[in-house]
């Protein structure tokens, strides 16, 4: 049976994380990156310096993809995936590798999302960026929803 790695998209508090935890007790490798950013460079790193370290971890991160596939374990991707281009590169790797994927949208509405953050910003300090309405406005903006691309809706 080919591996599968399930590419988790959705804007942050659409429950991502949450599914991934649920697919690594299953025995899925799981792959997050904000924690590992987290455990790399501490809660507190300079902005300035996130993309520079979200291209580092993002790198090291695919070569523990690779590396599960290879050894025919299947994995769960919780990225975000915000932008259409990196969705088809991760599909484009992961077909090539012989495993398959499966796109889960985490189609959730921003009412939802705003009551979720607010109480993971007082809850959950260890695992999360702290995210407000307004910056939860601003990715809302940068967020290309998967339309036509193979997606599962996941809706709650």
């Amino acid at each position: 049976m080919k591996p599968v790695v399930h590419l988790l998209c959705g804007l942050p508090g659409s429950g991502k994380s949450t599914y991934a935890k649920e697919q690594e007790i299953k025995g899925l490798v799981r792959l997050t990156l904000d924690e590992e950013l987290f455990k790399r460079f501490g809660r507190e790193f300079p902005s300035e310096k996130y993309s520079e370290y979200e291209i580092e971890t993002k790198s090291d991160l695919k070569d523990a993809l690779k590396a599960a596939i290879t050894n025919s374990r299947s994995v769960v991707l919780d990225y975000g995936f915000w932008k259409k281009s990196e969705r088809e590169e991760y599909k484009q790797l992961i077909d090539s590798l012989g495993a398959e994927w499966k796109l889960l949208y985490f189609k959730i509405p921003m009412n939802t999302l705003k009551e979720r953050l607010r109480l993971r910003n007082q809850t959950d300090t260890k695992n999360n960026h702290q995210i407000d309405e307004s910056l939860l406005d601003t990715f809302s903006g940068q967020f290309e929803p998967p339309t036509g691309e193979g997606e599962q809706i996941i809706e709650q």
